[in-house]
């Protein structure tokens, strides 16, 4: 009697298991190669991918900006100059220190955030890197000497360290698998 009770519950358990629907787990890349290929939120995709080759552009400009300053004749002569009986500019000391300080920054910037955009989330990290190099090229643009230009730029550097650090992680998680190769090429291309 007991094995017929056992019998039967294992066979109850059996069809009860069969007839329920099954839980149908899918993966990101899934889910987002779907939504690509359904085409509802194709323009979802564009919209991302343009804001961060947009970030990607004004990160790159914020880069290579410092050598059109570092020549301008104004900012040689209120920054670069050293005093003394002959006014030379400074580019070996004052230009050289303004010049890699960002890349101190970026540096930094790029190590640090990596590990916390893992826990916080690539989207803050990025926000957060374009908010800091903002402000820090507004400040860079007000700066009256060459050490608080340096400070300026290396904040600044932080800023895009952080940006460059999700930015194409983020772009790599957001594109569908089948299209990850194009989207990131265009994110870059910027």
């Amino acid at each position: 009697m007991v094995g017929s009770t056992n019998d039967e519950a294992a066979q109850m358990l059996s069809t009860s298991s069969s007839s329920a629907p099954k839980s149908s787990s899918r993966s990101v890349d899934e889910y987002y190669n779907i939504a690509y290929e359904q085409g509802t939120n194709r323009w979802h995709f564009w919209l991302i991918f343009l804001s961060l080759g947009i970030a990607n552009s004004g990160d790159a400009t914020e880069i290579t900006c410092m050598n059109y300053i570092l020549s301008h004749p104004l900012f040689k002569e209120e920054i670069l100059q050293v005093g003394g009986t002959t006014l030379e500019e400074d580019y070996g000391g004052r230009g050289a220190a303004i010049a890699s300080s960002i890349f101190a920054g970026m540096l930094i910037g790029g190590i640090v955030t990596g590990a916390y955009g893992d826990r916080l989330g690539r989207r803050k990290m990025l926000l957060t890197g374009l908010f800091l190099n903002a402000i820090s090229g507004i400040a860079s643009s007000m700066a009256p000497s060459a050490l608080i230009m340096c400070a300026c730029r290396f904040f600044a550097g932080l800023g895009i360290g952080a940006v460059l650090s999700s930015l194409i992680t983020l772009a790599s998680e957001l594109s569908p698998s089948k299209h990850r190769g194009w989207y990131i090429t265009i994110v870059g291309g910027f």
